[in-house]
């Protein structure tokens, strides 16, 4: 909701409305993964060894991976107009 405020505000073009809109469903999408790991993990762990556990180590990492990519990717796009709208 702040970002899709402050796209209204600073008046975004087309291609960093798309960058905006397509950057909450990456990161919803990673996390519905990762989750579907982790469930996944808890009904076969009594079964499975530590392949399991490295398993979800490395999705809780994708998904902070994308979680950062998003947020820099937003930063940069707000930051840039921010500065733009106090350098005048």
């Amino acid at each position: 909701t702040v970002v899709c405020g402050a796209a209204l505000v600073l008046g975004f073009s087309y291609v960093e409305w798309a960058i905006c809109v397509l950057s909450l469903p990456l990161v919803l999408s990673a996390e519905m993964f990762n989750q579907v790991l982790k469930t996944l993990m808890t009904g076969v762990d009594r079964y499975l060894g530590d392949d399991v556990r490295k398993a979800m180590r490395i999705g809780t990492g994708a998904v902070f991976v994308t979680m950062a990519g998003s947020v820099i990717a937003l930063a940069l796009i707000v930051g840039r107009h921010l500065l733009e709208l106090f350098a005048e």
